[in-house]
């Protein structure tokens, strides 16, 4: 089994990085909502160390960014309702291996 720490933003407001964080993202060149993004090192460690109780405010404190252990041993995605995020692990079936034809599990 393998963890794989993970930026996702599980509040419904759009997320306005503040003055510090805007100042990494430009530095670093990636943007934070892709999956390089959500992975970086950098942006995970500042994350870690600018957030209190585990929750890292934006600009305007209507949203905020988490970081999320991921079990990389299991397929995933980030998916959202209402705008909020959430890991989801993902498990299927193989129904037609000639066509990787797949039934999801759980549906």
């Amino acid at each position: 089994m393998s963890n794989l720490k993970v930026i996702i933003k599980p509040s419904h407001a759009p997320f306005t990085p503040d003055d510090k964080l805007q100042k990494l993202l430009d530095k670093v060149g990636v943007p934070l909502f892709s999956l390089e993004g959500r992975t970086n090192p950098k942006y995970i460690k500042f994350i870690e160390e600018h957030s209190k109780d585990g929750i890292h405010l934006s600009k305007d404190f209507y949203s905020y960014l988490v970081i999320r252990e991921v079990n990389t041993a299991r397929p995933w995605l980030i998916d959202e309702y209402d705008a909020a995020e959430y890991v989801q692990y993902v498990d299927y079936e193989i129904v037609n291996p000639e066509f990787n034809f797949v039934k999801m599990i759980g549906e």
